[in-house]
């Protein structure tokens, strides 16, 4: 005799066999599969049977393209519904639910109103708020952890990446606080366990974030996240029952508060090391601004960028004991001895400072929070001397840490040698990060912080073999940034590096980059640059009369005055010199601007827009100079020069194919014959 439950499962059976041969002929009605998500729940809460049910929503809502937005609201209410009604259900079957709606949330929605208008977005944020009152608690969370570990943006081409954005942070906002929620209801003596899993789950996240392009914002939205995460870590409730000797049992609670402690500052410097990656926190252009402001200059209307968030991770780590000034300072002594230790008599030096650089890099820089052997747990050094930078750049003091320039530049080969070498270790924070403190070390050496020390001395005083490769590294990071005014700020950099660096080494190095350079974008910049060296004194003489008549003069009883100084005739040397020689280089100069911006064409000759500006820029450098007496004594040299370029002028005017070509020459004219004037 057949029983009733073997009955049951021939009339499922064959309930299935015509589903099937239903959906292969023809597709079942909307309203037959809303109907079925009703009688399914009632029917695995009568048979015990929820495995049926789990199968059953995964069958009929796992592709929601299936679906028009409006019946997969409809969807969402009627599973809301049924999981508000059944606690029994959300407990056995809730941990399968969230992978199943989480696609749901992605729609046509444009963001113009609240999100509560978005389609099926608040009923998802109901349902999760059910799972997390009243599912499994242990089972939602392993599955929110892998599902914030995969979370990433969607590849539908025709979502703007904003909106893919929006959509992406509710998705991250209803699984992080659902993962956060249970595991503050899980049970267990080894709390580090689970809270390593949240974390792993984390930089996994972060990471996928880090394999296409995402705006600052999207990132800034995890880093919030995260932060609220680690700041309202509260470790889980411990089990009824612990069958261990109250030593054994002290024991481990202190071993899991010392994992604990070092799982969350590993997490926070981590996290912020990775969230910085992609894009500057602009400690550089905020110093340059404040420069600037403090000069009275206009500043374009750029907004500031929001940095709260990362001035409360740096509060953070001071909670959890983490002296970041002291890691920066440690961090300098360590960069200096490393970098200057390296032996700079060997032929191949630079080759020697490159591999170096890469493997400490490597080996002393990046981390990961737990190591390959499972051993130890790390804190980040570069997130920490990243929320220092942070620090200092919002605070614009200067009275400490000391950083001589020289130490700014060990810290930037440090940092940056490695991003030159392989593609995977950019990080534009660092980047920005190394340019701060060299512009730090510049202005604590104007405002004499120190009254002893003098940067020019300093550059001096360390084997000058590193400072080309140091200029090396600016231009990496000025041909990685494509932002004008941050190349601007870098620029005014250069210049006063320049002014500070030895001339020989300075010279050489701007007549390298002219010369060899693969980057077109720097050889004007740099002529722009060496100009200024060239024409501006090293001494301004307004500026010592301004200081001599603020200087007041007073007799032994503090009355009287001594009378203004007369105007004092001071003539002060340029920061460069011009020499025969160097007047030869920039003739050589426009021959090679020349032969890159002229281009042959059917036994004439064409410009090429990309190498313009280098081949304008040098000739406009000669008409500054042309009334030196150097460049008077080697007139002859000059107008062989200026006829050759002439000659390609002439034809372009004449037979250029387009305006701008026949616009550039014209202006090609006019300059040279303003330079024989």
């Amino acid at each position: 005799m057949t029983s009733e439950s073997d009955e049951k499962v021939d009339t499922i059976s064959a309930a299935s066999d015509i589903e099937s041969e239903s959906t292969i002929n023809e597709p079942i009605s909307f309203d037959k599969i809303l109907e079925s998500l009703k009688n399914g729940a009632k029917d695995a809460i009568a048979d015990k049977d929820y495995l049926s049910y789990s199968t059953l929503l995964d069958i009929q809502l796992h592709d929601p393209s299936r679906y028009t937005y409006d019946e997969r609201e409809q969807l969402m209410a009627s599973l809301l519904e049924v999981l508000q009604s059944n606690d029994t259900l959300v407990y056995e079957i809730g941990w399968d639910i969230p992978s199943i709606i989480i696609p749901y949330i992605e729609s046509d929605f444009d963001f113009s109103s609240g999100i509560r208008d978005a389609p099926c977005v608040y009923k998802i944020l109901k349902i999760f708020e059910i799972l997390a009152i009243k599912g499994n608690p242990k089972e939602l969370f392993l599955k929110s952890c892998e599902l914030l570990g995969t979370l990433t943006l969607s590849d539908v081409a025709s979502t703007d990446l904003d909106h893919k954005e929006n959509f992406f942070e509710i998705k991250m906002y209803n699984v992080n606080e659902l993962m956060a929620t249970c595991l503050r209801k899980i049970p267990t003596l080894y709390p580090s366990r689970l809270l390593a899993m949240a974390v792993g789950a984390y930089v996994n996240l972060m990471f996928n974030l880090q394999q296409n392009p995402v705006s600052r914002p999207a990132y800034v939205f995890v880093l919030k996240r995260a932060y609220s995460f680690a700041r309202n870590y509260d470790r889980a409730p411990q089990p009824p029952n612990v069958n261990y000797s109250e030593s054994a049992f002290l024991k481990i609670q202190e071993d899991e508060d010392f994992l604990i402690r070092k799982l969350l500052t590993g997490f926070i410097t981590n996290i912020i090391y990775m969230g910085t990656r992609a894009y500057t926190s602009s400690f550089s252009m905020r110093h340059f601004n404040h420069l600037q402001k403090c000069s009275g200059k206009s500043l374009d209307g750029q907004p500031p960028l929001d940095t709260a968030i990362f001035d409360r991770f740096y509060e953070l780590c001071y909670s959890f004991d983490l002296y970041l000034k002291t890691i920066f300072e440690k961090f300098v002594a360590e960069s200096r001895k490393f970098v200057y230790g390296i032996s700079h008599k060997e032929e191949d030096f630079a080759d020697l400072l490159f591999e170096r650089c890469v493997v400490d890099y490597q080996a002393n820089l990046i981390t990961s929070i737990v190591d390959s052997d499972a051993k130890s747990v790390n804190d980040s050094i570069l997130g920490e001397i990243i929320l220092f930078t942070q620090f200092k750049a919002d605070n614009d003091t200067f009275d400490t840490p000391l950083v001589k320039l020289s130490d700014a530049i060990s810290i930037a080969l440090r940092l940056l040698i490695p991003q030159m070498v392989e593609k995977s270790f950019l990080h534009r924070s660092l980047q920005d990060l190394a340019l701060y403190w060299i512009w730090y070390a510049l202005r604590q050496n104007e405002l004499k912080v120190d009254s002893n020390y003098d940067a020019k001395n300093d550059l001096t005083s360390i084997p000058q073999e590193y400072l080309p490769i140091f200029f090396q590294c600016l231009i990496f990071v000025f041909h990685h940034s494509e932002v004008p005014r941050f190349r601007y700020m870098m620029l005014t950099l250069l210049t006063k590096l320049l002014i500070v660096t030895p001339e020989s080494v300075g010279y050489d190095f701007i007549k390298d980059t002219i010369e060899n350079c693969p980057y077109e974008v720097m050889r004007p910049a740099l002529i722009g640059i060496y100009k200024e060296l060239l024409l501006n004194s090293r001494t301004d003489v307004n500026d010592v009369d301004s200081a001599l008549k603020s200087v007041s003069l007073k007799d032994e009883n503090g009355t009287g005055k001594a009378p203004e100084l007369p105007p004092r005739r001071v003539k002060a040397s340029t920061c460069y010199a011009l020499s025969e020689e160097k007047f030869q280089d920039i003739l050589e100069w426009v021959l090679l601007a020349q032969s890159n911006a002229f281009i042959e064409n059917d036994g004439g000759a064409k410009i090429d827009p990309s190498r313009l500006s280098t081949l304008a820029s040098i000739l406009n450098l000669l008409v500054t100079l042309r009334r030196h007496e150097i460049a008077i004594a080697s007139k002859d040299k000059l107008e062989k020069v200026l006829k050759s370029v002439e000659r390609n002028v002439d034809y372009v005017a004449k037979n250029g194919s387009n305006q701008f070509e026949r616009n550039a020459a014209g202006m090609l004219k006019l300059t040279i014959e303003r330079i024989k004037e």
